[in-house]
């Protein structure tokens, strides 16, 4: 019943690993990551429900937490790069 859920979802993360692939610039870096992240987070909630292990979902709780953390590090670390040129 979840396996094409997680099939598409694979599909999606190798989407977003050409996107690294192919885009130079460090905003499409950043944007991949975070489709990582949301996508990596969906199959360990799709796998902790299919296969009933509740600290699955408690560990996609707490990446789904730390993701805009990275963003928002990635958002600072750019602008302050920026600022020095």
């Amino acid at each position: 019943m979840y396996a094409p859920i997680v099939i598409l979802l694979f599909l999606s993360m190798l989407i977003g690993l050409w996107r690294v692939i192919k885009g130079p610039l460090e905003s499409d870096l950043m944007l991949s990551v975070q489709l990582f992240s949301t996508t990596g987070i969906a199959i360990l909630l799709v796998l902790g429900k299919m296969e009933s292990i509740p600290p699955t979902i408690n560990i996609a709780l707490c990446f789904a937490l730390l993701a805009p953390v990275t963003l928002v590090a990635f958002l600072r670390m750019a602008s302050s790069s920026k600022d020095h040129q």
